[in-house]
Parts: C-alpha cells; sequence; structure tokens
C-alpha cells in the first residue's frame, strides 16, 4: 500500500537533516584544511535517498485512487478514462458490492442513481470524501461543491476532483 504523504514528508525531512550536517561538516573541514571526502560521500548517499522520496512524491501526486462507483457502463467506462487521462487512479464500481471491495479510496464520485448510495457511502469508504453526481438536479443536503451534474466535461470533473482531494 502505498504510503500517506505525511509519512514522505517525514521520510524526505529525515533524508535532508544528514544532506545539511554534513554539508556543515564538509564546511569546517575545508577551513581547517581537512579532506573532506566522508562527508561528501555522506551528503551524496543522503540526495540519493532523498531523490527516490521525491521520485515516490511525484509518483504519489497522480496516483490518488478514485472509486467510481456509476451503474451504466458506458458512463462508467468514460468516467474511468477521463481521470485516467488526469493522471489519477480510478478503480470501477458498478454496485455498492464492488464499491465495498475496492478497499481504501482517497475520494467517491458516485452516482445517485445507485440505490442507497448516499446512506452508505460513508460505511462502504469510510474517511474518503465523496462527490456525487446525477443527470437530474442535486438533492436537498449536497452541497454544490460535492455535486456534478450530468453531462459534464473534463474540466469540470477535474476541478471537483481537486477540489475534494485538498
Amino acid at each position: 500500500m502505498a504510503r500517506s504523504f505525511r509519512e514522505l514528508a517525514h521520510d524526505l525531512n529525515n533524508a535532508l537533516l544528514p544532506l545539511r550536517a554534513y554539508g556543515e561538516l564538509a564546511l569546517r573541514k575545508i577551513d581547517r584544511g581537512d579532506d573532506p571526502r566522508e562527508e561528501v560521500e555522506q551528503m551524496l548517499a543522503a540526495a540519493a535517498n532523498a531523490g527516490r522520496i521525491v521520485d515516490e512524491l511525484r509518483g504519489e501526486s497522480r496516483r490518488r485512487r478514485v472509486l467510481v462507483l456509476e451503474d451504466d457502463e458506458t458512463v462508467r467506462e468514460s468516467i474511468l478514462r477521463l481521470l485516467e487521462m488526469s493522471g489519477y487512479e480510478a478503480v470501477p464500481a458498478a454496485d455498492l458490492e464492488q464499491a465495498a471491495a475496492a478497499g481504501r479510496v482517497d475520494l467517491v464520485l458516485a452516482d445517485l442513481s445507485v440505490r442507497a448510495t448516499r446512506e452508505r457511502i460513508s460505511e462502504i469508504c469510510p474517511g474518503a470524501p465523496a462527490i456525487f453526481m446525477s443527470g437530474s438536479v442535486p438533492p436537498d443536503g449536497i452541497p454544490p461543491e460535492r455535486f456534478l451534474a450530468k453531462p459534464f466535461g473534463l474540466q469540470e470533473l477535474e476541478d471537483a476532483v481537486a477540489g475534494a482531494l485538498r
């Protein structure tokens, strides 16, 4: 399972500390006329470690998982493609049973026509924000920023997903 941004930031800070410390030690050795080779080697190792963590962060920023709960296969597949084109990992679900089997996700994009969606989504995907979509008017209780009216375009989808993941 992917590590959280908090874990990655922690590890990056831990990788940067030796880089800074060995840099300061190397400067002191240079000032004294000593050979800083050992410190420079340690700095290079710490920089390589930090680079691996940054690579993981880059990947995580584009791999956030989005569950697409939509009973219409054509609509579901088109939304999956839009999300993947935008760099998100999209997980398909045609019903609540498939949604429950998806595991942990960062966001749920759910069609309101799937029976009992609003009532069950928080228990199926605890902690994940939800964006609801429908071809009709939004029901009471759903804030505008958590509703997508069908048909929607790529920009509307990207804006809604990015806003929900903040």
